[in-house]
């Protein structure tokens, strides 16, 4: 069919053709898909590859902002990257971290190769070799195949095969600076309790945090003549139901929910609604998309 078209075009029409076709192409074969590790608490992680010849074990974690390395690795990789200056990132409970981030040549996950790879380093990481954030897929799309355990690079024609029939879930980026990215989604809390939330694998299934405003919004009452202490956060409890604004029959009952003095966002949400799903992130269009 390509070969019948193209006899009929002719000049810079074709240049553009050919161009277009190519694209097709090369995006087309991106489908690459690695084995997914999912641990008891809902925490993903993957193996990658980097500079085409070290092997490594990331977590997978949308709320990571930036890609990190162990300190280990880093002292390992540190004399053959590149320096690209300083950045702050601010914690989801106010901290802010400066350092120096650095290009890694390349870092591949299956068969997908992307070059040109922000990093920076934490000498607190522990369990794994770094962090893989949204900023490695800020372009591409991919699919967090729970059920299967699984991680799939999308290809165009995959992308639309699963737009055809998933539910689509809107997303709201966030970036600081040019190496940094999150995104939030619109939960809602008993129905009625709308909240833009963290989307944020790295804190495993069974999180839901909030601001401590929502105890007041929620109509919870704190017993402040038998103190309890809640550790991390100032209360805790069990919310009756949590659903996702954009898709209602997204819900779980009965989970647990923390409030967190200092939290500077409304509220942060792990994984835990979609562990027997496919989750398909779309960055480059601010979309999820959910199927069974």
């Amino acid at each position: 069919m390509i070969r019948i078209i193209f006899k009929h075009i002719t000049g810079w029409a074709k240049l553009q053709y050919c161009f277009a076709a190519l694209f097709i192409c090369i995006n087309s074969s991106l489908d690459a898909q690695v084995p997914l590790e999912i641990d008891d608490g809902g925490y993903l992680f993957i193996k990658v590859k980097i500079n085409d010849a070290d092997s490594a074990r990331f977590m997978l974690d949308t709320g990571g902002g930036i890609n990190m390395l162990s300190e280990e690795l880093f002292n390992k990789l540190k004399s053959s990257m590149t320096a690209l200056g300083l950045h702050t990132g601010t914690r989801h409970n106010g901290e802010s971290s400066t350092g120096m981030l650095y290009q890694l040549s390349s870092l591949s996950v299956g068969n997908f190769k992307k070059q040109n790879v922000a990093v920076g380093e934490w000498s607190g990481l522990k369990n794994c070799d770094g962090i893989l954030s949204m900023n490695y897929f800020e372009d591409i799309p991919f699919t967090i195949d729970f059920k299967n355990k699984l991680l799939i690079i999308e290809s165009s024609p995959g992308l639309n095969k699963i737009k055809s029939s998933a539910s689509r879930i809107p997303i709201i980026l966030k970036r600081n600076g040019k190496y940094e990215l999150d995104f939030f989604v619109n939960i809602c809390l008993n129905d009625s309790i709308p909240a833009k939330a963290e989307f944020d694998t790295g804190a495993g299934f069974n999180m839901l945090m909030l601001q401590p405003r929502y105890l007041d919004l929620l109509k919870i009452k704190i017993d402040t003549k038998n103190k309890t202490d809640y550790g991390y956060y100032i209360y805790s409890t069990k919310l009756s139901k949590l659903s996702y604004c954009a898709v209602p029959r997204l819900e779980q009952s009965n989970v647990f929910v923390g409030f967190k003095e200092g939290l500077i966002y409304n509220a942060l949400v792990g994984s835990g609604m979609f562990s027997t799903k496919k989750l398909t992130i779309n960055l480059a269009n601010s979309e999820i998309f959910v199927s069974e």
